[in-house]
């Protein structure tokens, strides 16, 4: 019986402007996207939540985090590896995001932590001097998942 070679994990990144604004979360969105496509993950489709889609919706929270609590994105590195795709924005905060203990139903925003703790397995953050990294990691799904993805051998 051969043994399964494990590839190579896949990472990608993307940088932001010194003053990064809403202006810039729709390319982020877009840098997600393309990076899941060429890595093969499946994109989503109307009604069904799969890792592209779980990845966007993640992304949008984290980089909108970045922007309205912590001065701006620095960056958003995608990570592929072992059936796990990490989310890392690093920002210009120090300060640690904070969940929201209860928001009423007519509230609007203060829910986006909630969200990735939902959608993902894991999540947290990472000082780094004169800011953070915030990174969350997904299960990855479909063909080029966790079994057979970079990373992670094929069963035999």
């Amino acid at each position: 019986m051969n043994s399964p070679v494990a590839t190579a994990p896949l990472h990608r990144s993307l940088s932001f402007p010194q003053r990064a604004g809403p202006q810039h979360l729709p390319a982020a969105l877009d840098f997600v996207r393309e990076t899941l496509a060429e890595w093969h993950l499946p994109p989503a489709s109307e009604g069904t939540s799969t890792t592209a889609h779980d990845a966007v919706l993640v992304t949008a929270e984290l980089v909108t985090n970045a922007i309205e609590h912590a001065a701006g994105p620095r960056s958003l590195d995608l990570d592929h590896c072992h059936g796990l795709l990490r989310i890392a924005v690093t920002d210009r905060s120090t300060a640690r995001p904070v969940p929201y203990r209860h928001r009423g139903a007519s509230r609007t925003g203060g829910r986006g932590l909630h969200i990735i703790g939902a959608l993902t397995d894991h999540w947290g953050t990472m000082p780094l001097p004169g800011g953070k990294t915030v990174w969350a990691e997904i299960p990855v799904t479909g063909p080029h998942g966790a079994a057979g993805g970079p990373g992670r051998p094929s069963p035999t």
